[in-house]
């Protein structure tokens, strides 16, 4: 993950300034934080114009006895005074140190915490707890994600949000739910909620993955990431609300944050498509075995599966989602212009983008005749508008083939029918999966 940031820095110490300090002044804890056994968790809480109900949140973290560092996303009411303000007082009631980072101007969610987990391996902590300070998230529910997180100290730790929250906005769920199927596509990982800020990262994990989304897409582009590096992921139900309208402040830009997220997504759909590994691995494990013929060919048969497709059909609401992934998917395939490799296709975009083969392949028999034939027309048709301007006559073709020889007339069809093609399969692959 690259981690560099311009910050400025603001530290203030409780009764453990004696403990060993790493950089910038940053505490360590003396010895394991109540809870969290073999841990050394710090929390980090990016804020950003968050007055009404920061200190709040804060001083609930402080009454757990953690750590804590706040990265000032470049806030313009009167968060960093405030900030200064708690950091400077009540040092000597404090029973874990506090840090504060600031950003001169504001860079998003995905950079600020960036910024706190640089400062968190510099000073040696194990483990990041992140929650926002919007009021959202409940502090007390920390404990029991350290609970987890000492369970299985390798493991991202997500929290999951109930789908029936109180003032919930239709378009966050709508968002998580695309979110969830994006990731599962990319990774072959079910989660539920991709875009719940309270988290354990270990930190270990935030060195070895490298990440590029900023803002609030980071959140979704790190679990990717994590599942291809080999980071096990667990979700831990977490108690969360959403202030009334007049006191809930939201920087979540509908149109572009929507827009950048999918952007991240189609991207990291891209890198999955490509076939050679090139992932960190985190935690590092020895090297695999080959597997046997017998195993090959038991996992072959799992793959394939019409039960598996069934059952995942049955249990999970999700997996609709992914089955229609799975046909749009075929049916584009089913128009391109790849005659003869269209299994080929379909059985490494099934594998590559963790769909069900069947549903795949499926979806590509629309290429069957007569059907087939009436979408080669209609690519030929499409390509032909998107080449000259203007919709086909028979006697089009016909001056191709005069003007121009054999050769050169099919290949300027062969041109039109490739294009159109490629514009028709994604207009009904997205058809399909509507």
């Amino acid at each position: 993950m690259a981690i560099g940031t311009e910050t400025t820095v603001r530290t203030g110490e409780g009764k453990q300034a004696g403990a060993a300090h790493g950089p910038h002044g940053a505490g360590r804890p003396d010895g394991p934080t109540p809870g969290a056994g073999a841990l050394r968790p710090i929390v980090v809480a990016p804020t950003y114009n968050n007055e009404r109900t920061l200190l709040d949140i804060l001083h609930r973290v402080e009454a757990l006895g953690l750590p804590i560092i706040v990265v000032n996303d470049g806030s313009t009411d009167s968060t960093g005074a405030m900030l200064r303000a708690w950091a400077a007082g009540g040092a000597a009631g404090r029973r874990a140190p506090v840090q504060v980072l600031s950003h001169r101007r504001n860079r998003g969610k995905g950079a600020a915490l960036r910024t706190g987990f640089k400062a968190a391996i510099e000073a040696g902590y194990t483990h990041a707890v992140t929650l926002d300070t919007d009021g959202q998230h409940d502090p007390e529910s920390i404990p029991e994600f350290l609970g987890a997180a000492q369970k299985e100290p390798d493991a991202l730790i997500l929290g999951r949000r109930r789908t029936d929250l109180q003032g919930c906005p239709r378009r966050s769920l709508t968002g998580r739910r695309w979110s969830n199927m994006a990731i599962w596509i990319e990774c072959g990982v079910h989660v539920h909620d991709s875009q719940c800020g309270m988290r354990v990262y270990p930190l270990g994990l935030v060195g070895a993955v490298k990440t590029r989304a900023g803002r609030f897409a980071f959140e979704a582009e790190v679990i990717t990431r994590a599942a291809w590096a080999g980071c096990s992921i667990v979700e831990v139900p977490v108690v969360s609300r959403y202030l009334p309208a007049p006191d809930r402040v939201s920087h979540y830009r509908p149109w572009l944050d929507s827009i950048h997220g999918v952007l991240v997504h189609a991207r990291l759909i891209g890198r999955a498509l490509i076939p050679w590994p090139g992932h960190a691995q985190w935690p590092e494990r020895p090297a695999r075995v080959g597997a046997s013929a017998m195993e090959t060919l038991r996992g072959l048969r799992h793959w394939m599966s019409p039960l598996k497709m069934w059952r995942q059909l049955r249990e999970n609401p999700q997996a609709h989602k992914h089955l229609a992934a799975g046909l749009a998917v075929g049916v584009w395939v089913a128009n391109s212009p790849f005659y003869g490799l269209h299994t080929v296709m379909c059985l490494y975009l099934a594998k590559r983008l963790h769909l069900h083969p069947l549903a795949v392949i499926t979806g590509s028999m629309l290429s069957t005749p007569p059907v087939g034939l009436v979408l080669n027309a209609a690519g030929v048709y499409v390509g032909h508008y998107l080449l000259h301007g203007s919709w086909p006559e028979v006697h089009d073709f016909e001056a191709y083939f005069t003007e121009h020889g054999l050769t050169a007339g099919g290949g300027m069809v062969i041109l039109e029918w490739g294009i159109g093609s490629l514009i028709v399969g994604t207009v009904m692959a997205a058809a399909t999966f509507a």
